[in-house]
C-alpha cells in the first residue's frame, strides 16, 4: 500500500496535478482503499479523505437521471468501454478511466443538452432534471466538462 501511496503521489507530482479517485461505484472502493491507505501506511491516503469523483452520480447528472437509473447497463453504449469486465484490478482500472473519459466528453442525452446551458450559453450553468428522484432544485448537482482537467461539479 506503502508503494501504491507514492505511486500515486509521483504520478500527480510528475503532471503537477492533484490526484482523484474516480471510480465506479465509488462507495466500494474507496471504502477499502482509504480503509487499507490509512491502515497500513505512515501517510495515509493519496487522495486525502475526500478527493473522489463517482462516475454513477457523475453518469446521472449529466444524463438527467436518478441515481438509481443510472447503472452501466442503462447508459449509452458510446460511454462504455469495448473492453470485457474481467474483475482483474487493472482491467478494471482501464475500464473505468475509459467511461470516465467517456463521460467527461458526452454532452448528455439530446433532451438534457439544451438544458445544460444557463442563461450565459456555458455547459453545466443550468441544472439536470430529476437528479435525486425528489424534483427540488436545491437537491440538484450540475457537471461540465471539456476536458479531464476541466471537471466542474457543484450544488445548484
Amino acid at each position: 500500500m506503502s508503494a501504491a501511496a507514492g505511486w500515486v503521489r509521483a504520478a500527480a507530482a510528475s503532471a503537477d496535478a492533484t490526484a482523484v479517485l474516480v471510480a465506479y461505484p465509488l462507495g466500494f472502493d474507496w471504502m477499502f482503499l482509504y480503509w487499507y491507505w490509512t491502515r497500513f501506511t505512515e501517510t495515509g491516503s493519496p487522495f486525502g479523505h475526500s478527493r473522489h469523483l463517482d462516475l454513477k452520480s457523475m453518469y446521472a447528472t449529466k444524463a438527467g437521471t436518478p441515481i438509481s437509473r443510472s447503472t452501466k447497463r442503462q447508459m449509452p453504449s458510446e460511454l462504455l468501454s469495448d473492453r470485457p469486465h474481467t474483475h482483474n484490478a487493472l482491467d478494471d482500472a482501464v475500464e473505468q478511466a475509459e467511461l470516465f473519459h467517456n463521460l467527461v466528453r458526452w454532452a448528455g442525452p439530446p433532451r438534457c443538452q439544451a438544458r445544460a446551458s444557463g442563461s450565459d450559453g456555458r455547459p453545466g450553468s443550468g441544472y439536470a432534471p430529476g437528479i435525486g428522484g425528489h424534483g427540488q432544485d436545491r437537491d440538484r448537482l450540475t457537471a461540465a466538462a471539456d476536458s479531464p482537467a476541466d471537471i466542474q461539479m457543484r450544488a445548484v
